[in-house]
């Protein structure tokens, strides 16, 4: 039904509207189609007004169209004006004439070729026949210029192309028209491969409609929107549309050779209900309405042959059997129920007079609004968001549909609520409707208030659907409108592929479309923004300033005096607009003094501070009974993205909860069976806006925020069977210890990328007691010490000797490895009595069960002569080392690291033992070795060649050392922190060179950062720093005394070059 204006008048639809009709192809089958029809017109012409004339097929529908025998019926229907009871009758004389002798039985020529079974000249007979009943004959036209009450279509296929063409008994503009009698329509469109000979109208040669257009109902559609609309919706003006099949399925495609023909028909079988379903699908509102009609016997017909026309009891039967059924006979009641109140044709200029009673109707209307909530007073700046949608919807070229997408809590909702006022207020004639989209339920709950408040026909019965009611009205008669779905997150409900479910279920199939409206969704799932949306606008956490303007919106003006307070909670808060308000909600509630008291409770542990952010709170434009809390708004993504623990996209977002939250390396997450597997799980996570991807260094951030609460949600997962935050910890744990490089330099780049990665899991609470702990200690700490961080360094590997002295046995190479990698460690931080005695120890237990050359001995070795030389028993290093080096030399080439390690820490004890030639002559050889084998900025390299600076000052070849050192300090400063010894080292060694060349002001600056840098990084008692302050002391005092050229400086051989 459809509505009425104030005054009682109905809707022309209901007295006018068209009526349609559609019939199938199949041969005999077509009794059937007939038999439906007859039980049709006979219910209808039975509850007239008693005492009207009985109604005809053609007194009612306004068009009919058909295929192949369905063609042939709606010319008799429709063109010949017979009832349906001649129809029959005339149809049964034609098929017993038609089909009684074949022509050949046997339908295949010498070369294959398809050859009719069935006699031309006898259909054309049978047809004549019937034309000569109804006063026509071989030469009248199909179309002979009168404007008929019926309007009649066949559809024909040309043989040539396989196009579907329509001869028609009317014409149409901007259409090719051809001209047929209406027995050669007939003819052509029952010319079934096989069957019939192809017939020629003119210069075209027709065969069988049947082949892609068995089921004619999209042409009929087509054809009635060509008549009645050309430039409007067809479906505002249909009262019924009935669709007749005859339980056969169809064909298409079309072949003249028979050995082709077998897979043409069989590739075609099910295009009649395929048609079928798919229409259903687009016309669903008027199928839900009982106004499209589709009947067609389920079972019984398939083994009923096109030609068996002895089978017509067997199709009779099986035809009143369906008819006689429940579904079938509530059907057919409902459409004789809508048919009855046609009363008359329908003018050709219908759409403009239904158009005018709904613009009418539309008027009359007060409801035009549902937005939920009031407008927010307290809106901070989002002009460019709200602006670029404005652009997006409402220009010339406007986008229908526009996702709004960004992190729970981050104000989509609010733009939306700020956008819609704003296009109710602004924009003449706009209706606005707001839908909550949060469940199926909620949707539906929408739609049924809004149709309800519209007073749509049928909102309130129960068989109809009012999201199709809503949606129609909205695509015909709802003039310009918004429509705003809030927070589409469920992206099964919209889309079938996620659920399996039909495809009728998916919510997306009753969205409305219409160039007059528009329609917002608002969610945080980019993957149902990029689903249902042509546009996606994404929202980032507020700038500083709107940022501070929402805190200043919600504060008391006493709370506001620190500025420097509050850009420190905002960033805590990481900008986020519901964490903002949030807190501001709690400091008012709890009449806290001031801001920073607010910052200290988010300072607390971990478990305190999701506490505090799962603290409920009012807030404008908030649905009721939905949680506000910052945290809970995510808790629904959470539990979406892990209700599968084994996916890789939970897997990632435990990682990642488990680990620092800024620049995760997309390299360091767990493996995926397939590239394309990695980069669909992390699209998920950058669907939910829980992560960010950067490009250019190939890593991922998760939000700060997003990045607390997930470890606390993993943390509530106590189940064995899901994730907890202590199994993730575990797997991080696993993954770091594959993944974390060595401390070779090619692996500086990446060891860094993981650093902070690999701290954060050390550090947590959760990961003290795990064995992987202590697997990766050692490469974690060797790393952390090539950077320069050599008491984290320390810190890290005596926990690791610590562990390994309470689990294995002294003599166990892993813990001699860690105990030499320590003593290293001690002598770099300055605690050289602590290197000699761990160096001693080593080498004793070595010494016992090691051979002589065996490269560990002979490493734990070299460091114990290192730490002789440091700790100043020259001749005892000297001795050890020589023996080393003769060792070593015996066993590898000259350009063996070890070798070269050995050779460069004995030239240095020769230097320290005042042995300048050997030194120098052991160096130079040391350096133009690795010159062969290392890169320019190798740091062993770069370390021999500074201490091979070092001699040549001491051998007075000053000019040759400065450039040497100028060389390294540039190299090294590319390569290394400011803080790293090896760079301060070698730029104390570059300022001494300078204040012996008497470039005093260089000399001083350069001096004084070394020092700056190494009183912040290293200890009081610490000799590098010791040593830097003492000639930073002499270069002041020499300057006051003005004697620079006569002045002497300390050893620069003293000071540690780098890496031996």
């Amino acid at each position: 039904m459809h509505a009425t204006l104030d005054n009682g008048e109905q809707s022309p639809v209901n007295q006018a509207g068209l009526c349609l009709l559609s019939l199938d192809g199949g041969g005999v089958r077509g009794l059937s189609t007939l038999f439906i029809l007859k039980s049709i017109m006979d219910g209808l012409n039975k509850i007239r007004t008693p005492g009207s004339p009985r109604v005809k097929p053609c007194d009612v529908f306004d068009l009919i169209g058909g295929t192949s025998t369905g063609g042939i019926i709606a010319i008799m229907l429709g063109r010949l004006e017979m009832d349906v009871d001649e129809c029959i009758k005339a149809y049964v004389k034609l098929t017993e004439r038609v089909f009684k002798e074949k022509k050949h039985w046997i339908p295949l020529g010498y070369n294959f070729d398809i050859k009719s079974r069935f006699k031309q000249s006898e259909l054309k007979a049978a047809i004549l026949e019937v034309l000569a009943e109804h006063g026509a004959d071989e030469h009248t036209l199909l179309n002979d210029g009168r404007d008929r009450k019926c309007k009649v279509f066949v559809c024909a296929t040309v043989q040539a192309t396989a196009g579907i063409t329509q001869l028609r008994s009317y014409e149409l503009r901007d259409r090719s028209n051809i001209s047929a009698t209406i027995c050669e329509a007939a003819l052509a469109t029952s010319a079934a491969t096989s069957f019939f000979d192809p017939v020629s109208i003119g210069p075209y040669t027709f065969v069988d409609g049947a082949f892609g257009a068995n089921n004619p109902v999209e042409y009929v559609e087509e054809e009635a929107s060509s008549i009645w609309c050309p430039e409007t919706e067809l479906k505002p003006l249909v009262k019924t549309f009935i669709s007749i099949g005859t339980g056969v399925p169809s064909t298409q495609g079309i072949d003249g050779n028979a050995l082709k023909i077998h897979a043409t028909l069989a590739s075609i079988v099910t295009e009649t209900e395929r048609t079928e379903q798919k229409f259903i699908r687009r016309w669903a509102g008027h199928f839900n309405q009982h106004r499209y009609f589709r009947f067609n016997v389920q079972q019984g017909l398939q083994t009923v042959g096109l030609e068996e026309y002895e089978q017509q009891e067997l199709i009779r039967s099986v035809t009143e059997g369906y008819i006689a059924h429940l579904d079938c006979t509530s059907r057919r009641k409902k459409c004789v129920e809508n048919l009855v109140q046609k009363q008359e044709k329908t003018p050709l200029n219908f759409a403009k007079i239904q158009a005018d009673y709904e613009e009418e109707l539309y008027k009359r209307i007060p409801f035009n609004h549902n937005i939920p909530f009031q407008a927010n007073e307290r809106f901070v700046d989002r002009e460019n968001e709200i602006s670029q949608l404005e652009e997006v919807l409402f220009s010339e070229s406007p986008c229908y549909r526009v996702a709004i997408t960004g992190l729970g809590g981050i104000g989509k909702t609010q733009i939306a609520l700020q956008l819609a006022h704003r296009t109710y207020r602004e924009r003449e004639g706009y209706a606005v409707f707001w839908i909550q989209a949060t469940s199926i339920e909620s949707v539906q709950k929408s739609y049924a208030e809004i149709a309800a408040k519209l007073n749509l026909p049928g909102w309130d019965d129960e068989d109809s659907d009012v999201k199709t009611l809503l949606k129609d009205y909205l695509n015909t008669r709802a003039g310009k409108w918004l429509l705003i779905f809030d927070n589409a997150d469920d992206y099964p409900m919209w889309d079938t592929k996620s659920t399996g479910k039909a495809e009728s279920d998916r919510l997306s199939d009753f969205l409305p479309q219409s160039e007059h409206g528009r329609i917002i969704f608002t969610t945080r799932f980019k993957q149902v923004a990029k689903c249902l949306a042509n546009r996606v606008i994404e929202v980032h956490e507020l700038d500083e300033k709107s940022a501070k303007d929402l805190l200043c919106q919600h504060l008391s003006p006493s709370l506001l005096k620190n500025e420097n307070e509050i850009v420190l909670l905002l960033r805590q808060l990481a900008f986020l607009p519901l964490a903002i308000v949030q807190a501001a909600s709690f400091i008012e509630a709890n009449e806290l003094t001031c801001i920073s008291e607010y910052r200290k409770l988010l300072d607390r542990p971990e478990q305190e501070v999701i506490d505090l952010l799962s603290t409920d709170f009012e807030a404008d434009g908030r649905y009721n009974g939905l949680k506000n809390p910052v945290v809970t708004t995510w808790l629904v993504s959470f539990e979406h993205i892990c209700k599968k623990p084994s996916s890789l996209a939970a897997q990632y977002l435990s990682f990642a909860a488990c680990i620092e939250p800024k620049d995760i390396p997309i390299s360091l997450l767990p493996p995926a069976r397939t590239p394309m597997d990695k980069t669909s799980a992390i699209g998920i996570l950058k669907s939910f806006s829980f992560v960010t991807q950067d490009i250019t260094n190939n890593s991922l951030t998760i939000h700060r925020l997003v990045h607390l609460a997930t470890r606390n949600w993993l943390r509530q997962q106590n189940s064995p069977s899901k994730m907890s935050l202590t199994s993730s910890c575990k797997s991080a744990l696993e993954t770091m210890h594959i993944d974390f490089p060595c401390d070779e330099p090619e692996n500086r780049q990446k060891w860094r990328a993981y650093m902070p990665h690999a701290l954060r899991l050390l550090q947590a609470d959760e990961t003290q007691n795990m064995i992987d702990r202590y697997r990766i200690l050692l490469r974690v700490g060797g790393c952390l010490f090539k950077d320069g961080r050599t008491k984290e360094a320390v810190s890290f590997v005596e926990e690791l000797v610590r562990w390994l002295e309470n689990n294995y046995d002294q003599t166990h190479a892993r813990r001699l490895k860690a105990e030499y990698e320590l003593a290293i460690l001690y002598k770099a931080d300055g605690q050289h009595e602590k290197a000699l005695n761990l160096f001693q120890h080593v080498v004793n237990v070595e010494t016992g069960i090691l051979p002589k050359d065996d490269p560990e001995f002979l490493a734990s070795q070299h460091g114990l002569a290192s730490a002789y030389r440091t700790n100043g028993q020259v001749k005892s290093a000297l001795r050890l080392l020589e023996h080393i080096v003769r060792v070593k030399g015996g066993i590898y080439a000259e350009d063996h690291r070890t070798l070269l390690a050995s050779q460069h820490t004995l030239a240095k004890v020769y230097q320290a033992d005042k042995q300048i030639k050997p030194a120098l002559q052991l160096l130079e050889h040391v350096v133009e070795v690795k010159r062969r084998s290392f890169a320019e900025d190798h740091p062993s390299r770069l370390s021999s060649e500074h201490q091979l600076a070092l001699v040549y000052e001491e051998d007075n070849q000053s000019e040759r050392a400065f450039e040497l050192l100028q060389h390294i300090v540039k190299e090294r400063k590319k390569l290394f922190p400011k803080e790293h010894f090896c760079l301060l080292a070698s730029q104390h060694s570059l300022a001494i060179v300078y204040f012996k060349q008497e470039q005093t002001d260089k000399a001083l600056k350069l001096m004084q950062h070394v020092v700056a840098v190494r009183q912040r990084v290293l200890s009081e008692n610490h000799p590098s720093r010791i040593k830097s302050e003492g000639i930073l002391e002499s270069f002041n005092e020499i300057i006051k005394r003005g004697n620079i050229g006569e002045a002497r400086l300390q050893s620069m051989s003293e000071i540690d070059t780098g890496y031996e």
